[in-house]
């Protein structure tokens, strides 16, 4: 396996204008660097497509399994030595790049003895010159063995690896404890949009601080509501209170619609410390505890069976195991006024709750809610959505926000389909452009707006050679998901909600000035899932 990346790397972008010095070190270290190592670092590659590179106070950490913690500084182009030093010339100014060395690791060394956590038992540091060759090293003032200039740039793995080597095991406190110290100074926290949620959990960079913002805010009863737009980060607020209140004993109740964001949160919310469930799984999980186990085999999943357990639940006598302390929901526009009433049922008295939603993205056309004694929050600055697909999205859509995203993207392209075969026939022709690029098809989805099921790719196995992965609306054993085998997946606008991908290939879309306010919501939260490339196929 390789290298963990922090922030995460979206290594399909297929951009040869993002292949900067940085990030070419970047995915090497990644590429070459085992599971053993994570590595940090300040190459912001969302400003790369811009034409310039962002440098950080530090360009790379590299932490081992036993938390002990590597400093690269890379340097690129030429360098002058002279005076004890090398020197790296910038416009109107020059650095010496030793003392800056020097710098960053007595400003770490002191940062980890101040903090209350355990300072890492080795700080080392290197010093990276891809494009210079030193040729007198004792007059640069530099040892020898710190540094890998280009006549070497093919050992700094293997110099990482022999100064920091593998980590010695069990020391599993001690690297989680460097984990969050440098997730903090590198601004980075667990990212709930990746499309796979596995055990090496996935970071990203913090957009602002709006997270930091919530918590900050003091009232009492505290109740919020944050009516925010898409990629504000509403789903990292509802995380970062959850693990809050986690961490002052309290017990939580985390509800959003959708069973897949239900997956991703609960993948990253910290256990026993509460629930995390869907509005429909909740009553299913509170009426089976009580022996009202819903017949789910011989009766249709329709609203009528949903309004049935809920009137049980009214009538039920709850003890104690079903009180919560705060309760948290996020997509909360796709809920109906009836449940947030029905969950007053599940509150301590001096409960919290945090309600998190955006009225733009109400595909379900829901009424919205009357929630009294709410402090209402708006954050109207959309960070996952780049600078030219939300410029499209405005003029197409009319729908305003704030694009704070530093990411120019890859654009949008439009496609008109006269037919299913037409739809196929260019959703794989976009499939393979991208994958040529070096998208992987984890980099890639397809979203209908009718719906998945409902959409004509839904009865194809594949498109060109494409095989497509659909939810068959079953679940296994373990109540996971069940899909049909393929490499390319298709979901619906409504079923994705809440998450991202870099490539969005949006089809089944009607002309856009005949929409009405559903599919234009539906059309909105759509695109802005993609956070580098759109692609949409007009019907």
């Amino acid at each position: 396996m390789v290298a963990y990346i922090v922030p995460s790397l979206n290594v399909g972008t297929g951009s040869d204008e993002a292949l900067t010095p940085e990030l070419e070190t970047l995915k090497l270290l990644r590429r070459e660097l085992t599971k053993d190592y994570t590595v940090f670092h300040s190459v912001d590659w969302t400003r790369v497509s811009q034409g310039d590179s962002f440098y950080g106070e530090i360009d790379f950490v590299v932490v081992n399994k036993a938390g002990d913690v590597l400093v690269i500084e890379q340097k690129n182009g030429r360098l002058s030595e002279g005076s004890g030093s090398l020197i790296k010339s910038y416009t109107g100014r020059d650095k010496n790049v030793v003392d800056q060395v020097h710098r960053n690791i007595n400003a770490v060394r002191q940062k980890l003895i101040r903090s209350p956590e355990t300072p890492p038992r080795k700080l080392e540091y290197l010093i990276y010159l891809p494009d210079y060759r030193v040729k007198d090293f004792a007059a640069a003032g530099v040892d020898r063995e710190r540094i890998i200039d280009s006549v070497d740039r093919k050992s700094l793995v293997p110099k990482i690896q022999k100064i920091l080597g593998p980590g010695v095991e069990n020391q599993e406190q001690r690297f989680q404890k460097t984990i969050d110290f440098f997730s903090h100074h590198f601004d980075a926290a667990l990212d709930i949009h990746a499309l796979s949620v596995d055990a090496a959990k996935v970071f990203t960079r913090l957009s602002e601080g709006l997270a930091e913002t919530i918590s900050c805010i003091e009232f009492s009863p505290r109740r919020l509501r944050v009516k925010g737009t898409a990629g504000c980060g509403k789903s990292l607020v509802a995380l970062k209170r959850f693990a809050e209140l986690a961490a002052q004993s309290k017990r939580v109740l985390m509800l959003c619609y959708t069973r897949s964001l239900r997956d991703r949160l609960n993948a990253l919310a910290p256990k026993g410390a509460g629930l995390v469930q869907t509005w429909n799984g909740f009553c299913n999980e509170v009426l089976t505890s009580l022996g009202e186990r819903p017949d789910f085999e011989n009766r249709k999943l329709n609203s009528a069976l949903w309004r049935e357990m809920e009137e049980k639940i009214i009538a039920a006598k709850l003890g104690e195991e079903w009180k919560f302390d705060a309760v948290i929901v996020d997509e909360g526009q796709d809920f109906e006024q009836e449940w947030f009433e029905i969950l007053q049922l599940f509150l301590k008295p001096s409960s919290e709750c945090l309600w998190l939603e955006d009225a733009d993205q109400n595909v379900f056309a829901r009424p919205p809610l009357k929630l009294e004694s709410f402090v209402t929050f708006h954050a109207r600055k959309n960070y996952r959505t780049p600078q030219s697909i939300a410029r499209y999205i405005k003029r197409a859509l009319g729908t305003e926000f704030d694009c704070a995203a530093r990411l120019e993207g890859l654009g949008v392209g439009e496609h008109q389909c006269e037919n299913l075969e037409a739809q196929s026939r260019q959703v794989a022709q976009i499939v393979d452009s991208h994958l040529r690029q070096g998208f992987t098809y984890k980099d890639i989805i397809v979203l209908s707006m009718k719906g998945a099921g409902k959409s004509g790719l839904a009865d194809i196995q594949a498109v060109g050679v494409h095989k497509i992965s659909t939810f068959t609306g079953a679940y296994d054993g373990a109540g996971n998901q069940v899909f049909t085998s393929g490499d390319l997946q298709l979901e619906s606008v409504a079923r994705f909600k809440g998450q991202q991908c870099p490539v969005v290939i949006l089809i089944d879309v009607p002309k856009l000035d005949s929409l009405d306010e559903r599919q234009r919501a539906l059309a909105f939260c759509g695109m802005t899932r993609a956070t580098l490339r759109l692609e949409i196929l007009y019907t």
